[in-house]
């Protein structure tokens, strides 16, 4: 490979498996193909006999160009399968008994990589994320940079079955699973040098079902069933502290259930809001009712005490009932693919070339 020549390294993946993410830990896992290629000049015209190539125990050519392809957010990576080959005419040959008609080394690799990222939560739990994969390698700009690999789709498999979760292969135009960054957008390491960096993006939206059957549908009928301490006469202060009191801790225990499943942030999410409403609404119950018992000191004021009680407890429970409306009508609660890749990639002064 000439030192002035950067060598092109075609890259293309095939995530075969998503598995569910760990938000409390902020990391998730993926079952992928990658196909890498590349040009190494050295074997152009060579049969893989003359050239004496050495096999290592796992598969890998020693003697080959290595494009040193890391993923720059891995925890940790295990290659299930490693194959090393060329190509004449688009058939695959075997290293034993091919030429290397153009010098190209196709690479096929499955892999099981775990890796993380940080999801953002604010609209937890209708939230959507894109699971990023950061392709990268420890050669600079001018020895490595990446092409798309030659008719090799990148693509996401649409039979995945990600518990909790759906894995949203069409969510995304084909041209936007995978970016190229340019030269420009590339962060300058030490001494000023740039590496090439490829990025990916498995898109995937949250399931609603279990918060639908268990957050919810039972807080909206917790909440209805707090109406009847309106029911009590505000003087009952005994009584309709009782049922406040009583749904405002069964409140606090569906908030537990949710809770240890998340990383702790320093921002609220869609469902910290819903709960502080909630809060907010029983609270008001509570001081309603001592702040009616302190003024309502004549029966005359008692008429207008009644009816600010009424009027009042009407307008928060119709608040409360909108609320749910927007829930179950929850298309308008998610946040769009589109303004989520914006954000992704509002890093980048220029277009990313995507293929």
């Amino acid at each position: 490979m000439s030192e002035n020549t950067p060598n092109e390294v075609g890259l293309a993946i095939r995530v075969a498996r998503v598995y569910p993410p760990c938000m409390a830990e902020e990391r998730y896992k993926l079952e992928l193909d990658q196909f890498t290629t590349f040009a190494d000049p050295s074997l152009r015209g060579r049969s893989a006999k003359s050239m004496d190539i050495e096999c290592g125990a796992d598969g890998k050519w020693l003697n080959v160009f290595d494009p040193k392809i890391k993923i720059r957010n891995e925890l940790s990576t295990e290659e299930k399968s490693v194959k090393y080959f060329f190509k004449g005419d688009g058939v695959k040959l075997l290293p034993e008994d091919s030429p290397s008609p153009d010098g190209k080394v196709h690479i096929y690799k499955r892999l099981v990589v775990e890796l993380t990222m940080d999801f953002n939560l604010r609209s937890f739990p209708f939230d959507r994320h894109l699971l990023k994969l950061n392709f990268g390698t420890y050669l600079p700009w001018h020895q490595v940079q990446f092409v798309p690999y030659p008719d090799r789709p990148t693509k996401i498999d649409n039979d995945n079955e990600c518990s909790g979760w759906t894995v949203c292969p069409n969510a995304l135009p084909e041209d936007s699973f995978m970016y190229i960054l340019e030269y420009e957008d590339l962060p300058a390491k030490r001494g000023g040098k740039k590496y090439a960096q490829c990025i990916f993006f498995v898109p995937i939206q949250r399931e609603l079902a279990w918060y639908m059957n268990n957050i919810f549908v039972p807080m909206l009928l917790i909440m209805a069933m707090s109406a009847i301490a309106f029911l009590v006469p505000f003087q009952d202060v005994a009584d309709r502290m009782s049922i406040t009191l009583t749904l405002f801790l069964t409140i606090v225990a569906s908030k537990l259930i949710v809770v240890t499943e998340l990383p702790k942030t320093n921002h609220l999410s869609l469902l910290d809001k819903y709960f502080m409403s909630a809060y907010a609404l029983m609270s008001f119950s509570v001081v309603s009712t001592f702040l009616l018992n302190v003024f309502c000191n004549s029966d005359e004021v008692k008429t207008i005490c009644l009816s600010v009680d009424w009027i009042a407890a009407g307008a928060l429970y119709t608040l409360w009932f909108l609320m749910h409306v927007c829930v179950f009508f929850q298309t308008l609660l998610w946040q769009s693919w589109e303004e989520m890749l914006s954000m992704e990639t509002r890093h980048c002064n220029t277009p990313l070339r995507a293929y």
